[in-house]
């Protein structure tokens, strides 16, 4: 067993949006548009949109603009501290 066959799309899709993240003028945001994040990941645009909606209703991510969004940093954090967990630096 691999530790994909736990993960779920939301947190596949947070993971991506994490891994591509970048800081514009002291603004994080994700750079990928949802169609883009669909193609990398093999997911029907539908799929994306629809987790899209739910994790920001959940406050998960936020859009900043058209087609711009972050993360909130309650996912920063949490991704930060599964990175250094997965990598072994406790």
């Amino acid at each position: 067993m691999k530790i994909n066959d736990f993960l779920n799309d939301n947190f596949i899709i947070l993971k991506t949006m994490y891994d591509n993240q970048v800081t514009v003028l002291n603004e994080t945001q994700i750079p990928l548009s949802q169609i883009q994040i669909a193609d990398a990941l093999g997911y029907s645009k539908n799929k994306v949109y629809s987790v899209f909606k739910k994790l920001q209703q959940e406050g998960y991510i936020e859009a900043i603009g058209k087609g711009k969004y972050r993360l909130s940093i309650v996912i920063i954090e949490t991704m930060e501290k599964l990175d250094k967990e997965l990598k072994g630096d406790q």
